[in-house]
């Protein structure tokens, strides 16, 4: 819990009158129905922003998580700029689906000491903690 003292005065509008990415998210959130919001938690701070819309709105709030980033040797998170690959680069490389998966998902989660597992498994499986 965040007070709102400690939250800081933040955009909704642009002197254009197009809304900022913080009441954007929240409305099209809203709109599509969406109840859980996973993101990297680089976004931690932008949720207590965003519980602020949806109160003023009288809107549910969804159930958000936040996940760890991927960083590389150098500590920096993995994007685009820095020569990260996307996944479908990987694809086309011959990297199977699940094994990519699997991967991604090892990377800061496991079920016991299961190193390989299905799709379906980990969808079973994955309930948000544990993560790392």
């Amino acid at each position: 819990t965040v007070e709102n003292s400690q939250i800081d005065d933040f955009i909704l509008l642009r002197s254009d009158g197009s809304p900022t990415y913080m009441l954007a998210v929240v409305v099209d959130d809203h709109d599509m129905g969406v109840t859980h919001v996973l993101r990297g938690d680089d976004h931690l701070n932008n949720a207590f922003r965003q519980k602020v819309i949806y109160d003023a709105m009288g809107w549910d709030l969804p159930v958000y998580g936040h996940f760890p980033l991927i960083h590389g040797a150098d500590g920096a998170k993995f994007s685009k700029r820095h020569g990260a690959l996307g996944v479908m680069d990987y694809a086309k490389d011959g990297i199977i689906r699940e094994a990519m998966v699997n991967y991604l998902l090892r990377l800061g989660w496991g079920h016991g000491d299961d190193e390989i597992f299905t799709l379906e498994q980990a969808v079973e499986w994955f309930d948000g903690t544990g993560i790392q």
